[in-house]
């Protein structure tokens, strides 16, 4: 009896320590992020790598790997020109992904797009991520990010694209949420997505 109750008290204790321990180290590297982004100039973007962390326990369980998130300077540049945006636009980016409203599956193989809770121009930001190739295969690389409408998201899960929806979150989003869960069940995503509000499995 005394060990199990030990043994209970430390495995608590280790979640506890590992969700917070977590939390600083996203908070940590947010606020690096941040100065680099106030720093961002494009006559020097080919020399800028934004590291944003490693994904959180809600993007491994939709099956991206577990590795550091890249953005590249010189790729940033290109989508700031043609979505028409600034580099500070993007602030507090990595929280926003670790915590989104959104998940889908992308349109390339192992594809993620992460729809998040920064907004450009009353637009939420979309973050396309892909698994690094050659030198950079040991992270997640951010190919694209750029503000995404309500109407182009609700195609998405018309489409069964939909593997993760925060059930708080995007009603502010998408508007009413029962149409929204009415096409995720349609999908067979009931338990998965439309109704799914992340608890990690194994602590279920």
């Amino acid at each position: 009896m005394f060990i199990n109750s030990f043994l209970s008290k430390f495995n608590f204790f280790c979640h506890f320590f590992h969700f917070f321990s977590s939390e600083f180290r996203l908070s940590s590297m947010e606020e690096d992020f941040n100065t680099k982004l106030q720093r961002f100039v494009p006559e020097t973007a080919d020399h800028f790598i934004f590291i944003l962390g490693k994904p959180s326990d809600l993007l491994l369980d939709v099956g991206i790997v577990n590795k550091p998130l890249k953005l590249f300077g010189n790729k940033l540049l290109k989508k700031m020109k043609k979505h028409e945006f600034k580099a500070t636009d993007l602030m507090d980016l990595p929280m926003a992904i670790a915590n989104p409203i959104a998940i889908f599956k992308g349109n390339r193989t192992d594809s993620f797009s992460i729809l998040t809770e920064v907004t450009i121009a009353d637009n939420n930001v979309i973050v396309i991520l892909e698994p690094g190739k050659g030198k950079d295969i040991d992270f997640n690389i951010i190919t694209s990010t750029y503000g995404k409408s309500g109407s182009s998201i609700a195609n998405w899960i018309n489409e069964g694209k939909l593997l993760y929806l925060n059930k708080e979150k995007a009603p502010d989003y998408l508007g009413n949420p029962a149409p929204i869960a009415g096409t995720a069940n349609n999908q067979g995503q009931e338990a998965e997505a439309s109704t799914y509000e992340y608890t990690k499995k194994s602590d279920e």
